[in-house]
């Protein structure tokens, strides 16, 4: 296969909630998962999987990449991209302490109905802010699955598991100590050390409901740390709101240039506006107890 295909960078599939979808995605992760490990020992040697690695692709769910056949980024020709029966779709694993993808490589439409593994890749990460933006989701799903597994079907779960978030930039209010075990001096340098991050929120819709998970990372979700999860409304999520940084379809993309200025804005007056000894940061609001939070 020619490096020429995948020399873009490969952007999210939107996967729509139904249960049919989520039978057919979950079919062909199956398919990839064991086609990858089947030829494990065929891969370069620099690239062989070791007991671990392989358990981490048994046990973890991928991110399902598709590549944008039609060249066209308009709305519009995206939507039909997915509706073609001819998406290059590729099952994929980002695994911890590796910089390199492992998609197996595969022709079908966007329910994957038909979706067969053909080939692995195994593909060098150049833009480390993907492996960023990937270990959020993968933080968040890891969080929802010990968390919500009681308040989920397997349906709704799935729809965590093998989709992409929305990522806002938000100002939920955060109890840094929910339970009243950390001394002040603590809870002061948890505030501060908040107080010159930028607070993130990943965003699942699943049926009705919004699941949001909300941490605090430097610019790009550098280092996201999760804080708070809970259920909200869309009236809430709104009012939190103060922009919508990537839709599922954009979410690997490069962030806006719009959002970097912002939010490099934000941090430099955070760094030199004081109040006593403790930063203030207008995307931090002070903390409060919230009902799903922890």
């Amino acid at each position: 296969m020619s490096g020429k295909l995948f020399c873009a960078l490969l952007t999210a599939i939107v996967i729509a909630g139904c249960s049919s979808d989520i039978y057919y995605h979950n079919r062909a992760a199956d398919r990839a998962r064991k086609f990858l490990l089947a030829g494990n020992n065929k891969l370069n040697k620099d690239d062989r999987l070791s007991v671990d690695e392989m358990n981490f692709i048994r046990y973890n769910a991928p991110v399902l990449l598709f590549n944008d056949l039609l060249g066209d980024k308009s709305r519009k020709k995206r939507i039909e991209a997915l509706e073609s029966d001819f998406d290059q779709i590729c099952v994929t694993w980002l695994i911890p302490g590796r910089d390199k993808a492992y998609m197996v490589y595969g022709v079908s439409g966007a329910r994957m109905d038909h979706w067969s593994p053909e080939r692995v890749i195994v593909k060098k990460l150049v833009k480390t802010e993907i492996a960023d933006m990937l270990g959020a989701v993968g933080a968040a799903r890891e969080y929802a699955a010990r968390n919500y597994f009681e308040e989920m079907t397997p349906e709704d779960m799935n729809i965590i598991r093998y989709t992409l978030p929305t990522l806002r930039r938000t100002a939920f209010e955060v109890n840094f100590d929910p339970d009243g075990k950390i001394e002040e001096e603590d809870y002061l340098k948890a505030k501060e050390e908040a107080a010159v991050k930028i607070q993130y929120t990943l965003q699942w819709r699943v049926g009705a409901r919004n699941f949001v998970f909300t941490g605090y990372s430097e610019p790009q979700l550098v280092n996201w740390s999760i804080c708070f999860s809970g259920v909200v409304s869309d009236d809430e999520l709104q009012q939190v709101t103060h922009a919508v940084v990537a839709e599922p379809a954009d979410f690997l993309k490069p962030f806006p240039e719009k959002e970097l200025q912002i939010t490099r804005e934000i941090l430099a007056e955070a760094a030199k506006t004081k109040d006593g000894d403790a930063v203030v940061n207008d995307n931090i609001p002070d903390p409060a107890v919230r009902e799903g939070g922890y």
